[in-house]
């Protein structure tokens, strides 16, 4: 059951009938947990025992470690993350492992045992917030949650639970501490047309991105030519963007529809002028989980010599990688994003224009898509090969395609410009909250908006899974 589905609008009616009528704080909870639940089973009803699971050990280690004193809970804090990641390594990363650890074990010509372990549905997530919980108790950030249902709640919440943000126990818990309050009319407008708006730009750019450039051409990379791969990459790039902040927008405002906030998981990315500008604005959960749980943990950068700072924001860039697929190319694309952070960290600051920059770091993360959507690193000799025997020419690529790339870049690019303008100085804040608060033309633009996504629903007949549901 995907938020782009008929199902889901059937759900969320219900969930929202039954939430706003339960009476008292405890039946709410225990009514949203249900529903939470039952929203994870529909994809697989047998890794329900899992998140509750993972949920179980995430509350013990928080109340385990609290009652350490401080001096001892080094190797509890690490015996309990281990404990944590272990489901993790298993679903997403055994076959990985096996066939690595085949390839130079076995003698030549031998072939591993691929065991068919289905992946759990935002195993990932779930497991970083249950770690990133125990960690901040740990580490005196957090007090332990005592009640085994708000917790369970917080980790089970379903707008964010299955492609994030990954969201922060101090962030959520306190909301299910506070009275509940319904939102006001419009909020309610407010989230309904940024809700309209994520479903537009999954269903009308991501998906149809996909369906017409993307997936022929690297489903077919032998037979394409250079340019054309050049044209899909950057395809990719809006349709990895257009999908993800999809999903942003629309657990955003589902969260708000049920009474919570989630924080912002994207701040205009394509408009950063520096790789260090890109990760504070790309999947922000993630870069500050990475930030806050690996990279200051390894020793981050203060007090280091500039080599072994170096090393840990590529060691951290890695391990991002690594969370993204069990696969060497995502090892490949974090470590040449880790590597760009570090040569931006050796190098000497020279004074250049915004503008310079923000093409050499649009350029390059562009670029780094390609390693992102390959099915493997050999396909990297495949277009070098092309690209050095002078295969530019994009072929039918661009005569076909070459309008909706332009119409969806443009979709894509002016909806960050309004982000940026929306988040900086230039917008006074009551200007904001009138435009917030202009119901008549937010019901104008999500009529509009329903008959854009209901017309091209129409013609792509299906919608497809968001893509880091897979991760």
């Amino acid at each position: 059951m995907t938020f782009n589905s008929l199902g889901f609008l059937a759900f969320l009616i219900v969930v929202l009938l039954v939430l706003y009528g339960l009476p008292g704080e405890r039946l709410r909870q225990w009514g949203l947990l249900l529903a939470s639940y039952v929203f994870y089973g529909t994809w697989d009803a047998r890794f329900v025992f899992l998140l509750a699971g993972v949920s179980a050990l995430g509350y013990c280690g928080g109340v385990w470690v609290r009652r350490l004193d401080g001096s001892g809970r080094g190797w509890p804090l690490g015996l309990w993350v281990g404990l944590l990641l272990s489901p993790l390594l298993f679903f997403k990363y055994t076959n990985f492992i096996v066939s690595n650890a085949a390839a130079l074990l076995l003698p030549s010509g031998g072939v591993a045992q691929h065991f068919d372990i289905i992946l759990p549905i935002g195993v990932s997530f779930f497991t970083f917030q249950a770690i990133s919980y125990v960690a901040d108790v740990a580490a005196g950030r957090l007090a332990p949650e005592p009640s085994i249902r708000r917790f369970a709640t917080y980790m089970a919440f379903f707008p964010h639970l299955v492609a994030g943000p990954i969201v922060r126990a101090r962030d959520f818990l306190p909301q299910l501490h506070a009275p509940w309050r319904a939102p006001s009319r419009a909020v309610v407008g407010f989230a309904l047309t940024r809700f309209l708006w994520g479903l537009f730009k999954k269903l009308c750019i991501a998906d149809h991105l996909a369906r017409s450039i993307v997936d022929p051409v690297f489903g077919n990379l032998a037979q394409a030519s250079g340019g054309a791969i050049i044209l899909a990459t950057f395809a990719f790039g809006l349709q990895i963007y257009a999908d993800f902040s999809a999903y942003g927008d629309m657990a955003l405002s589902l969260a708000r529809l049920l009474g919570y906030r989630l924080r912002e998981n994207f701040d205009a990315p394509y408009l950063a002028t520096s790789v260090r500008d890109f990760w504070r604005r790309w999947h922000m959960s993630l870069s500050l989980f990475i930030r806050d749980y690996v990279y200051v943990p390894l020793g981050g950068s203060r007090g280091l010599s500039p080599w072994r700072a170096a090393l840990n924001a590529l060691s951290a860039m890695v391990l991002c990688g690594i969370w993204h697929g069990a696969a060497w190319n995502f090892v490949a694309w974090g470590a040449v994003h880790g590597c760009a952070l570090v040569l931006q960290r050796l190098l000497p600051s020279l004074p250049v224009m915004a503008v310079v920059g923000w093409v050499a770091t649009h350029a390059f993360v562009m670029a780094a898509w390609f390693l992102f959507r390959i099915e493997s690193t050999a396909d990297v000799a495949i277009l070098a090969g092309k690209l050095l025997a002078g295969g530019w020419k994009p072929g039918d690529v661009s005569r076909d395609f070459l309008p909706i790339l332009f119409v969806d870049a443009v979709v894509v690019y002016g909806e960050q410009a309004i982000i940026r303008m929306w988040h900086g100085r230039r917008m006074p804040n009551r200007a904001k909250i009138r435009l917030a608060r202009m119901v008549p033309a937010q019901v104008l633009m999500s009529c509009a908006l329903a008959v854009l996504v209901v017309l091209f629903m129409d013609r792509t007949m299906t919608a497809s899974a968001f893509i880091y549901f897979q991760f």
